[in-house]
């Protein structure tokens, strides 16, 4: 079965009340096929990955500053998702990451950390146009 490539776009205020509207664009994005469902744990892993990669923007990207955007951009293929979330905030630098701490002893890390476990493929750099970007691959999941 053969699903037409797509591409849809939407502008995100850095606000952590953007989030709600995020993660429904990113449902409606996914269910818009009627020839082929994603599984629901697919659906809920890439709504929870893009959810907290908007999160880590608008909280450190951009320090929770209320007057920016990040641009979300969805591309469906025949057997993945990506899920591109573009910034003019602080880049994140992989090799600093911090780990999350299970034992309760600190609080941050847990972003990321859900995102990796989440997706196949999470990249971070800079755009042609000099935003910084997290990509999120995911192969598709489907109940045909």
């Amino acid at each position: 079965m053969t699903t037409r490539n797509r591409t849809q776009s939407v502008l995100i205020e850095s606000r952590l009340s953007e989030l709600e509207r995020t993660r429904m664009f990113v449902t409606e994005f996914c269910l818009l096929d009627h020839e082929s469902k994603p599984v629901e744990m697919f659906l809920h892993q890439m709504v929870l990955a893009v959810n907290e990669a908007a999160a880590n923007i608008i909280q450190h990207a951009y320090a929770q500053e209320p007057d920016h955007s990040l641009e979300l951009i969805l591309e469906r293929a025949d057997d993945h998702l990506l899920a591109t979330l573009l910034h003019h905030g602080d880049p994140f630098d992989p090799s600093m990451e911090i780990r999350p701490a299970f034992d309760g002893t600190r609080s941050s890390g847990f972003g990321v950390y859900i995102i990796h476990n989440a997706v196949d493929e999470a990249v971070y750099g800079e755009w042609v146009d000099g935003r910084h970007f997290i990509r999120l691959t995911k192969r598709i999941w489907r109940t045909d």
